[in-house]
């Protein structure tokens, strides 16, 4: 199987990006200090797999700046990333962990988006507020 590899440039970051199968666009985004090559041994029959090595993560841009790290920068990034293979039609997005908490906050965050399938794996919505993270910190 080939697997085409990309630097695609979002907002002055560097995003790489594994592409391989043929069909309808399935954005797979990996867990915290992975990579896309988490997604290596996936192959379903009539999807093109999309594999993003998330900001901070494998082979994309590490900034320095906590700026693009905040949520809101992310989504807006995967937003514009996903427009790079969509062309508005629809499509998947598969995350494991921390890249399934940015799908869902991704979905919840654009709700007019075409997303066709979200596909969640050992991932929960996270804790929204400072008191309830303080809590789960001190016990």
């Amino acid at each position: 199987m080939k697997i085409d590899k990309k630097i695609i440039t979002i907002d002055g970051f560097d995003y790489a990006v594994r592409i391989w199968g043929t069909g309808e666009v399935l954005f797979a985004l990996h867990g915290f200090s992975e990579s896309s090559n988490t997604w290596r041994n996936l192959h379903l029959a009539g999807y093109k797999i999309v594999a993003i090595d998330l900001l901070g993560h494998g082979s994309s841009a590490k900034p320095k700046e906590l700026a693009p790290y905040k949520l809101e920068a992310i989504l807006k990034n995967l937003h514009l990333l996903f427009a790079q293979f969509t062309d508005g039609n629809t499509f998947s997005l598969l995350g494991y962990s921390m890249g399934g908490r940015l799908a869902l906050r991704y979905c919840l965050a654009y709700p007019s988006a075409p997303v066709k399938y979200l596909i969640l794996e050992s991932t929960g919505p996270g804790l929204l507020s400072s008191e309830d993270r303080k809590k789960m910190t001190t016990g």
